[in-house]
């Protein structure tokens, strides 16, 4: 718990550089303000859980990615494809970054950059290989990260599903088949296959579905989209001794939200920077892999998106800042 209280202090200084680099000083100070003091950056520190690890990972990702971009640098670029590899070992909801990244980069230099492209698109599988080797020793099964995917894409994803009445992990445990459990437990109750085989059975299951219902797969999406940004998680709130309420908790969330899509908006139309795009391509990633996964009550599979909207508050305001600092340079002072 220490080591990690220590690594989300770094994570919130690294933030607040990262946001000086983009956008000056102002951009930095509030950054690190809002990290240091929102209850969910608080609260899932103080748990042995991924979280910690993986949004120092991401900070630490998009500031060698940045600088990549800013110098074209082939090392800078390969060191930042790790740290994504890295991100991919604690979770695998980043998985399609790398490569849309990669596309975006080609796009932009007209395929001048697709060494660049490359690393990004192919080094961070290269990561979880050993990962994988491990596994293949030891359970003989193609574990990439993790052996659980398959059965919370079914819970995620099934034809009993309404995201709008249901929006939690925690209201879908009833949502397993009961043919399939019966068929792969023995009267004790204990697994007859390997887990990792069992879930691949249930991300076949929510596969299958998705073709044969393709517009409930879809609205379901779409719900799920929006709950990621509406939806308000209270058990991060009692990071907040003195404040522990409900309603104060609802309204600094409210309060992110809003003045974290008025800062994208601005730090998109007055950034000229094509390296600060990089931050927003990995926000629509989140948002869009977000969207096929489903929230938990703890908070735990949305805090990353909410570490972009702080990012986007002093990203916005740095950049709002910078541009009236530059017209009023620009304007000769009345001489009256």
């Amino acid at each position: 718990l220490t080591i990690q209280a220590v690594i989300s202090g770094l994570m919130t200084l690294l933030a607040g550089l990262l946001c000086a680099r983009l956008a000056g000083p102002v951009a930095g100070i509030i950054a690190t303000f809002i990290l240091a003091t929102h209850p969910d950056f608080i609260f899932h520190s103080a748990y042995l859980m991924t979280e910690n690890n993986y949004l120092f990972i991401l900070v630490l990702f998009l500031t060698v990615l940045i600088r990549a971009v800013d110098k074209s640098s082939l090392p800078l670029t390969a060191l930042a494809a790790f740290c994504l590899g890295c991100l991919h070992l604690q979770r695998i909801n980043a998985a399609p970054a790398g490569i849309v990244l990669a596309v975006a980069w080609l796009i932009y230099s007209r395929g001048r950059a697709w060494k660049h492209a490359a690393l990004l698109g192919i080094v961070p599988f290269l990561v979880l290989v050993p990962w994988l080797m491990r596994n293949l020793a030891v359970y003989n099964e193609p574990i990439w990260v993790n052996s659980n995917a398959g059965v919370h894409l079914w819970l995620a994803n099934h034809p009993g599903l309404d995201a709008a009445a249901t929006p939690y992990i925690e209201d879908q445990r009833s949502a397993l088949i009961p043919e399939i459990e019966a068929r792969l437990h023995d009267g004790n109750g204990r697994l007859t296959v390997t887990y990792y085989e069992y879930s691949r059975i249930y991300e076949a299951k929510m596969w299958e579905y998705a073709r044969a219902q393709p517009m409930h797969f879809v609205r379901n999406l779409v719900i799920k989209f929006f709950n990621q940004f509406t939806k308000v998680q209270t058990g991060p709130r009692i990071a907040w001794l003195r404040w522990n309420s409900e309603e104060n908790y609802t309204l600094i969330q409210r309060t992110v939200l809003v003045l974290g899509l008025i800062g994208l908006a601005a730090f998109v139309s007055l950034n000229r920077r094509v390296s600060g795009f990089a931050i927003v391509i990995m926000f629509l990633v989140f948002s869009g892999t977000g969207s096929i996964s489903i929230l938990s009550m703890d908070g735990r599979y949305a805090v990353h998106l909410k570490l972009f909207l702080v990012l986007f508050i002093a990203l916005g305001t740095g950049s709002i800042v910078r541009w009236l600092s530059a017209r009023r340079d620009r304007v000769p002072l009345n001489p009256s």
